[in-house]
């Protein structure tokens, strides 16, 4: 057997354990990213849960602090007192509503990043079968394997190119099932 088959079988064999083994590393760095991306958007949670409480402790000592002043200037019922009272707790609440915004977008971000790495995986393993495609093509004689050997190129073939049949069969090979066409 000639050296020249050989190690284009060979060649091959390495091409595809060497897909094979790309596929798989980058299906684990997904993995290991999305781990990553959970283990962040826990952290975040956790500061954003700690930035509420705060915004909570806040909002409650402001609130004592007008209550006190108002009973000490003995106008605890009159509506100016209360009025102030109920703005504090809805700013307040405003902030509170600001940071569930916050936490809901982040959580979006995630998602979409999340989302993305999965389609840059998908994309790069599309593009290792595709490369591995490319060279079992290269290593089979590329098109004059396919359908009965006719020339494709610029270079015309040794014996003055295919003799007999039609037009189309110099094109696609004489065996070819665009034969006739």
């Amino acid at each position: 057997m000639p050296a020249l088959p050989i190690i284009a079988a060979a060649s091959l064999a390495v091409a595809a354990v060497g897909t094979y083994a790309t596929i798989k590393n980058q299906n684990k760095m997904v993995q290991a990213q999305k781990q990553s991306a959970r283990f962040e958007r826990q952290k975040q949670q956790l500061s954003e849960t700690r930035t509420k409480i705060e915004a909570v402790r806040q909002t409650r000592e402001a609130l004592a602090n007008a209550q006190q002043a108002a009973e000490n200037q003995g106008v605890a019922d009159s509506s100016g007192a209360q009025g102030g009272q109920a703005s504090i707790v809805s700013q307040g609440e405003s902030n509170l509503s600001f940071l569930d915004q916050y936490g809901f977008l982040s959580d979006q971000a995630g998602t979409a990043l999340q989302r993305a790495m999965t389609f840059q995986s998908r994309a790069s393993m599309w593009s290792g079968i595709t490369d591995f495609a490319g060279k079992v093509y290269g290593a089979t004689g590329g098109i004059s394997g396919i359908g009965g050997g006719g020339h494709v190129g610029p270079n015309p073939p040794a014996s003055g190119g295919v003799t007999g049949g039609t037009p189309h069969d110099s094109a696609f090979g004489s065996g070819s099932i665009f034969r006739g066409y």
